[in-house]
C-alpha cells in the first residue's frame, strides 16, 4: 500500500486502531507524577547493561507492549 501524503496513512491507521488500544497508546504520552519522562519513553529505551535482571525486566516490557493491543490485526486486511 502506498500512500501519496502521511496524513492519509494516519487517518488509516486512527480508523483502524480499536478505541481501547488508541486510549492505552494515548496513556503512554502522559509523564507520571515524580518522574522525568513519558511511560512511552521508559518503554522505548534500550537497556545499558546486560544481565539476568535486566533480562527480566526486559522481558516484562515488551509483555506489557504486547498487552496495549497495538500488534493485533483486524480481521480485514486492506487489498493489494
Amino acid at each position: 500500500m502506498k500512500f501519496s501524503h502521511p496524513d492519509c496513512l494516519h487517518a488509516l491507521l486512527a480508523q483502524r486502531t480499536p478505541e481501547e488500544t488508541a486510549i492505552a497508546l494515548r496513556g503512554l504520552l502522559q509523564v507520571p507524577d515524580g518522574k522525568r519522562a513519558s511511560e512511552l519513553e521508559r518503554l522505548r529505551t534500550p537497556p545499558v547493561r546486560a544481565s539476568g535482571k535486566v533480562l527480566a525486566y526486559q522481558l516484562d516490557r515488551v509483555a506489557e507492549i504486547g498487552n496495549l493491543g497495538a500488534c493485533r490485526s483486524s480481521s480485514s486486511s486492506p487489498a493489494h
